[in-house]
């Protein structure tokens, strides 16, 4: 995979080649509880460890390199509950993604497949200040504890088309200074700020889906993201051959989202510019999953970042 020099642990080359291994394991409780614990580790294959910021990274893992869940999840009633650290994405992801593991807390969700659902989630927000999945400091206190409060709704307007909802509440322990990496400068916004979303996606012939979302924040300015794009077919790693590509433009501003892009800290700017992911399944069980942007900062502090990213996953 590689990277513009400053994203990268490897300046000379802007390249960063590295080996993971993320693992599940489910423990039934009993009949209506389990817990999931996910562990995953990665190592550079040119220093032999996890990238840290020192002179000894070859003999360390950084913390960011165990980017895990550990939680409890069942039902109480029919509300279906999740307890403890556990990727979450309301909408569709421009404020919080999946992949960031972000949330630490309780949630219950409200509904049943097919019908009109609801997600209320409360606790913590990760406030890691560094690596490839920094929270964004405009929005996130890096130095002391938050409080987040999420409600999302998604309602199926109809077989193949669907709307969703959220809003989203940060409060801070303390004012935000957003000094982390290379942003610099003070964030005018004290210790909280409101976010809020809505999107739609509908099929538009077979194995074609449009989709586009829409976010603005309680900030005076940089304060707006919105991403369109569309999605072609599906990977199953059960049918080699098959695959999904995702094509979208993208644009969040500064005081918009948990954290902006895929794979750098350097979009804590805010970034805009078009994206392409693909999966494809090479075997069974066997995929590659490829990333390209060509994305620039949204606030124009920086020039074009034009990153790739591929991967080789065995699924097992």
């Amino acid at each position: 995979m590689s990277a513009p020099n400053y994203e990268s642990p490897h300046a000379n080359d802007g390249q960063w080649w590295s080996v993971g291994i993320d693992l599940y394991a489910t423990y039934k409780v009993n009949d209506n509880w389990k817990i999931l614990i996910e562990d995953e580790a990665t190592r550079d294959f040119q220093s032999g460890g996890f990238y840290v910021n020192d002179a000894n990274r070859d003999a360390n893992t950084w913390s960011g390199g165990h980017n895990d869940q550990m939680y409890a999840f069942g039902k109480v009633g029919n509300v279906n509950t999740k307890i403890g650290k556990f990727e979450y994405q309301p909408g569709y992801g421009i404020v919080i993604r999946q992949d960031q593991k972000a949330v630490q807390g309780v949630q219950f969700a409200f509904g049943d497949p097919g019908k009109v659902k609801t997600i209320l989630t409360y606790g913590y927000l990760r406030r890691i200040a560094g690596g490839n999945n920094s929270a964004n400091p405009y929005i996130v206190s890096n130095t002391t504890d938050n409080r987040y409060t999420g409600a999302e709704v998604n309602i199926p307007l109809a077989k193949d088309a669907n709307f969703k909802a959220a809003y989203h509440r940060i409060k801070n322990d303390e004012n935000i200074t957003a000094t982390s990496g290379t942003v610099g400068n003070p964030s005018p916004y004290a210790s909280e700020i409101n976010l809020w979303e809505v999107g739609a996606d509908k099929m538009i012939a077979k194995n074609l889906k449009l989709f586009g979302t829409y976010s603005q924040s309680n900030a005076d300015e940089d304060n707006k993201a919105y991403l369109a794009g569309l999605t072609y077919g599906r990977m199953d790693l059960k049918k080699p051959g098959s695959y999904g590509v995702t094509a979208r433009y993208v644009h969040w501003d500064k005081f918009t989202g948990y954290g902006h892009g895929y794979w750098a800290s350097g979009y804590l700017h805010g970034m805009k510019g078009p994206e392409l992911f693909t999966n494809i399944a090479i075997d069974k069980n066997v995929a590659i999953f490829a990333w390209c942007d060509w994305v620039k900062p949204a606030d124009g502090t920086k020039g074009s970042i034009n990153t790739v990213k591929a991967e080789l996953d065995f699924f097992f």
